[in-house]
Protein backbone atom coordinates (compact mmCIF):
# COMPACT_ATOMS: atom_id res chain seq x y z
CA UNK A 1 0.00 0.00 0.00
CA UNK A 2 1.09 3.63 -0.84
CA UNK A 3 0.83 6.53 1.69
CA UNK A 4 1.08 10.06 0.82
CA UNK A 5 1.27 13.48 2.13
CA UNK A 6 0.74 16.72 0.49
CA UNK A 7 2.44 19.36 1.41
CA UNK A 8 2.25 22.90 0.33
CA UNK A 9 3.89 26.59 0.14
CA UNK A 10 7.19 25.04 0.67
CA UNK A 11 9.39 28.02 -0.29
CA UNK A 12 12.37 27.09 -2.75
CA UNK A 13 14.55 28.95 -4.82
CA UNK A 14 12.08 29.08 -7.70
CA UNK A 15 9.34 30.40 -5.58
CA UNK A 16 6.22 28.40 -3.81
CA UNK A 17 5.95 24.36 -4.40
CA UNK A 18 3.63 21.74 -3.77
CA UNK A 19 5.43 18.06 -2.98
CA UNK A 20 4.22 15.06 -2.28
CA UNK A 21 6.01 12.30 0.13
CA UNK A 22 5.24 9.29 0.04
CA UNK A 23 6.05 5.99 1.75
CA UNK A 24 4.68 2.42 1.32
CA UNK A 25 4.67 1.32 5.49
CA UNK A 26 2.09 2.26 7.80
CA UNK A 27 3.19 4.91 10.59
CA UNK A 28 6.52 4.40 9.49
CA UNK A 29 7.14 8.40 9.39
CA UNK A 30 7.59 11.04 11.81
CA UNK A 31 8.01 14.85 12.08
CA UNK A 32 11.72 14.38 11.10
CA UNK A 33 11.08 12.86 8.29
CA UNK A 34 8.89 15.19 7.12
CA UNK A 35 10.98 18.00 8.54
CA UNK A 36 14.16 16.29 6.16
CA UNK A 37 11.92 16.44 2.96
CA UNK A 38 11.08 19.41 2.87
CA UNK A 39 14.04 20.57 3.95
CA UNK A 40 15.66 18.75 0.61
CA UNK A 41 12.97 19.90 -1.58
CA UNK A 42 13.23 23.14 0.10
CA UNK A 43 17.13 24.23 0.00
CA UNK A 44 16.60 25.55 3.79
CA UNK A 45 17.50 23.96 6.83
CA UNK A 46 15.21 21.99 8.44
CA UNK A 47 14.80 24.56 11.79
CA UNK A 48 13.69 27.53 8.65
CA UNK A 49 10.90 25.66 7.97
CA UNK A 50 7.04 25.50 10.10
CA UNK A 51 4.05 23.32 9.71
CA UNK A 52 0.79 24.65 10.00
CA UNK A 53 -1.36 22.62 12.38
CA UNK A 54 -4.77 24.27 13.10
CA UNK A 55 -3.77 27.36 14.74
CA UNK A 56 -0.78 25.97 15.74
CA UNK A 57 2.64 26.26 14.17
CA UNK A 58 5.03 23.37 14.57
CA UNK A 59 8.97 24.35 14.85
CA UNK A 60 11.80 21.55 14.02
CA UNK A 61 13.07 22.26 17.77
CA UNK A 62 9.56 21.32 19.39
CA UNK A 63 9.30 17.77 17.38
CA UNK A 64 10.20 16.40 21.15
CA UNK A 65 7.60 17.97 22.75
CA UNK A 66 4.35 17.21 20.57
CA UNK A 67 2.55 14.21 19.54
CA UNK A 68 3.75 11.83 16.83
CA UNK A 69 2.26 12.08 13.28
CA UNK A 70 0.02 9.83 12.41
CA UNK A 71 -1.58 10.29 8.90
CA UNK A 72 -5.15 9.66 9.88
CA UNK A 73 -5.22 13.27 11.56
CA UNK A 74 -4.06 15.07 8.02
CA UNK A 75 -6.05 13.05 5.81
CA UNK A 76 -8.71 13.29 3.66
CA UNK A 77 -12.09 11.39 3.36
CA UNK A 78 -13.81 10.17 0.81
CA UNK A 79 -17.72 8.94 1.43
CA UNK A 80 -17.04 9.51 5.09
CA UNK A 81 -13.78 6.92 5.04
CA UNK A 82 -10.34 8.28 5.85
CA UNK A 83 -8.22 7.66 2.36
CA UNK A 84 -4.59 7.25 2.68
CA UNK A 85 -2.98 10.75 1.34
CA UNK A 86 -2.96 14.00 3.97
CA UNK A 87 -1.93 17.68 3.53
CA UNK A 88 0.33 19.61 5.39
CA UNK A 89 0.58 23.41 4.49
CA UNK A 90 4.45 24.71 6.05
CA UNK A 91 5.63 28.45 6.32
CA UNK A 92 9.43 29.99 6.75
CA UNK A 93 10.56 31.02 9.93
CA UNK A 94 11.84 34.38 9.10
CA UNK A 95 13.25 34.67 12.76
CA UNK A 96 15.26 31.61 12.38
CA UNK A 97 16.47 32.03 8.76
CA UNK A 98 17.65 35.84 10.03
CA UNK A 99 19.66 34.38 13.26
CA UNK A 100 21.06 32.09 11.19
CA UNK A 101 22.11 33.94 8.64
CA UNK A 102 20.79 30.99 6.62
CA UNK A 103 21.41 30.82 2.81
CA UNK A 104 19.92 28.17 0.33
CA UNK A 105 21.78 24.90 -0.42
CA UNK A 106 22.16 24.89 -4.12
Amino acid sequence: MCYSLIITDVLTRNGYKTFTLRWSIENSIDWYDIFRFISNKSGFNEECHTVKVGNHFIKYDKIPSIPEFKLEDYAYYSSGKITKTGLLKTNIDNKTIYEQNVIFRW
